[in-house]
């Protein structure tokens, strides 16, 4: 049975970064997003440069039937993925109560609930083989709440937390669980998450994709549970220990901006 390392949201961003980065390291790959047409350019680009195999698949994964059509396939395929990158997620700069909430739910459908249940099918798997990798992209926003993006910050929450506890419980399973938390970073992102107008994007510290990539890839190899992208992320991580939620929330606040306001 083939060891492949599968990548969500490949299609772009830290998605593509983390596919040269796996290519470059010798791994098979197998890239997930909707968008069929840019994972080719990505799979052409890499049979140029690596002798690696690349397999594309066009799936939305906020679907959780889609979720299971994709395992399925891979199945089929006699496929055993050995490194799950759990990269797919998006924002959504709103006003909570005057957004549109079937964008709210698909993000908690693809940030919270897609991230949960691929862990728990290929998770099963490494397992019951006691070898995989598992690496998760929380956020410097998981250590707060976030007005006017409320479902992204809970939902990094969520997944640091779950991160977590994942490690512990896979650990006699020789199953490595890592967690990433980037700050703000140059993809699609805050185009996609109409974050144009806050000043997350304005005045904090922006990375580039690939060195977020990079910086997971040497969390999963390292074994570290849980590693801050850069010093003010990491800055940023520490000073919420000490100041009173009532304090970072505000602090969200004035860097999210409401979008009602203009």
């Amino acid at each position: 049975m083939s060891k492949y390392c599968l990548i969500t949201g490949a299609s772009s961003g830290i998605g593509e970064e983390f596919a040269y980065i796996f290519a470059k390291n010798n791994y098979d790959l197998i890239l997930v997003a909707r968008r069929k047409d840019r994972l080719e350019k990505i799979k052409e680009t890499i049979n140029k440069m690596y002798k690696v195999d690349v397999i594309c698949l066009s799936y939305d994964l906020s679907s959780l039937e889609n979720i299971d059509c994709l395992f399925k396939d891979l199945k089929n395929k006699n496929i055993f993925v050995h490194t799950l990158i759990n990269n797919a997620g998006f924002a959504y700069h709103s006003n909570y109560v005057n957004s549109d909430y079937n964008k709210q739910q698909n993000l908690i459908d693809l940030n919270i609930s897609c991230l949960s249940k691929l862990s728990y099918l290929f998770g099963k798997e490494m397992a019951n083989k006691k070898e995989g990798e598992i690496l998760n992209i929380a956020s410097i926003a998981a250590y707060m709440s976030g007005p006017y993006a409320a479902t992204y910050y809970a939902s990094k929450s969520y997944v640091l937390s779950f991160s977590e506890a994942l490690k512990e419980e896979l650990k006699p399973y020789n199953v490595v669980v890592s967690c990433i938390c980037p700050g703000p970073t140059k993809t699609e992102f805050e185009e996609k998450a109409l974050l144009k107008d806050s000043n997350m994007f304005k005045s904090l510290p922006v990375m580039k994709a690939s060195k977020v990539a990079k910086i997971g890839f040497n969390a999963l190899k390292r074994k570290r549970t849980v590693v801050h992208c850069g010093i003010f992320v990491k800055f940023g991580a520490f000073l919420t220990r000490f100041f009173p939620r009532c304090l970072t929330r505000k602090v969200g606040k004035s860097v999210n901006k409401n979008p009602l306001k203009k």
